[in-house]
């Protein structure tokens, strides 16, 4: 059995369990990582406010983490409230000792006003922390504090960006969710590359109305997650901010202050044990399903659900086709993954994308949906292009030899004389009307669906 991989969680406990150790906990499980713990202080607080603070010493924290590392495989360590100078001091040499990527994400206040760090905390993370951070993800009022400046839009925001790097970080992402009031949140991602150059990233989502308890709490361990996963900085951002996205939604009250966010009961997960080159192909979809669970109308899963896959380069049977395995299902009101992302996952996907090989190679992804009148008027007007078929023009000798989903998807192709963007299935008894969206890569098929609605 494989052993996951660990995220060492060096943060505070929230009484409440809506941030902290316990949010990010949660989240770790969520996408398949273990996560351990150096417990740096406990707060007596609940959703509306924090109550009080009891610090550890820095000695108490570091003991905790060296029998974590002494005894598990810790691909990354995550940083929450760490309070003191001291704290801080003694988990940057912590860090710099093991060279274990560190996501930093550098708690100041609650989201209910509450003071979670000493006087000299803001400056301690600037001289000690940030230069040996993986990445560190400030939201716009913790990078005034710790940068001294002003923050209040996305050029600002980019700026800011740039100077945590400048600093030595080797990401820096500030969350733009107090930028402003607008319809649109946009998270900035700066990233150090070779030569002293500096790449910035953004990402869009709606603004959500409320506040959120332990929203960047649940973000930074995505990233820590997926960092002990093997991902590089700017991958790690997209995928766990989609995923960040898909827990939003269904976050609910759980007392009289913000909203916390619910993990639900299936794991986000991909399989481990791949060569490189099916890694990112997993990896590539799994981003991609996770923005579709984050953004996808609940009126557009079909009752059988939706499946989304990505094929590798000349796939020759079903275990050349990644798919995500139970499919996508609406659970509690919103889309998400019944299962983990793995090859030979869905027989289903991987027919269609099998024929799609043999007369459109440039084909490798693939996603079904529910055809409404809505959805194919928005095709339409998209003007994306449409083919479709009969189930009840297959011949019985067709029947026979070859699956409908390949013979379905090879005549309407052929029919088209061309490669369309959707095919519409129009079912049969006992077989659910279908659309289905194509496209070269996950990307393309999820800029596809966006037109749909």
């Amino acid at each position: 059995m494989c052993v996951r991989p660990a995220v060492l969680v060096i943060a505070g406990s929230d009484s409440s369990g809506g941030a902290g150790v316990q949010a990010d906990l949660k989240a770790l499980d969520h996408i398949g990582v273990h996560g351990a713990t150096a417990i740096t202080c406990v707060t007596s607080q609940n959703s509306t406010h924090v109550r009080s603070v009891y610090p550890l010493s820095p000695g108490a924290v570091l003991d905790q983490a060296d029998e974590v590392l002494a005894d598990l495989r810790v691909q990354a360590v995550k940083c929450g409230m760490l309070y003191s100078e001291g704290i801080i001091r003694a988990v940057a040499d912590l860090v710099e000792d093991r060279r274990i990527p560190a996501v930093v994400d550098p708690v100041l206040a609650a989201t209910s006003g509450g003071r979670l760090v000493k006087d000299g905390g803001a400056a301690a993370y600037m001289r000690y922390l940030v230069p040996r951070a993986w990445a560190v993800t400030p939201n716009a009022h913790e990078a005034e504090k710790l940068l001294g400046t002003r923050v209040r839009d996305r050029a600002m925001a980019g700026r800011a960006a740039r100077a945590f790097v400048a600093a030595g970080a080797r990401s820096a992402i500030v969350k733009g969710g107090h930028l402003g009031a607008g319809r649109q949140v946009v998270d900035t991602i700066a990233l150090a590359e070779r030569g002293g150059r500096v790449r910035v990233e953004r990402a869009v989502s709606p603004r959500r109305a409320g506040e959120f308890h332990g929203a960047g709490c649940h973000f930074a361990s995505f990233l820590a997650g997926f960092a002990a996963r093997g991902l590089p900085p700017d991958r790690a951002f997209h995928l766990a901010h989609a995923t960040l996205q898909q827990l939003l939604r269904g976050a609910n009250r759980q007392g009289r202050g913000p909203r916390f966010l619910v993990t639900p009961p299936q794991r986000f997960v991909v399989e481990d044990g791949l060569t490189p080159v099916r890694s990112a192909i997993a990896w590539e979809l799994a981003e991609a399903v996770a923005s579709l669970c984050a953004t996808l109308p609940r009126d557009l899963v079909p009752q059988v659900g939706t499946n989304f896959g990505y094929a590798a380069a000349r796939p020759r049977t079903s275990r050349d086709v990644c798919a995500v395995d139970g499919r996508i299902v609406v659970s509690e009101g919103r889309p998400v993954a019944a299962g983990p992302i793995r090859f030979g996952a869905s027989r289903h996907v991987a027919r269609i994308l099998l024929a799609c090989a043999r007369l459109a190679p440039q084909v490798r992804s693939v996603c079904n949906l529910r055809p409404s009148p809505s959805a194919l008027a928005a095709a339409r007007r998209a003007r994306l292009k449409v083919a479709s078929f009969e189930r009840a023009d297959e011949p019985r000798s067709a029947a026979r030899r070859v699956k409908t989903m390949s013979w379905g998807t090879e005549r309407a192709i052929s029919d088209f004389q061309g490669v369309p963007d959707l095919i519409v299935d129009a079912g049969a008894v006992g077989k659910e009307p279908m659309l289905r969206v194509l496209g070269k890569n996950p990307a393309d098929v999820l800029r596809k669906v966006a037109r749909l609605h």
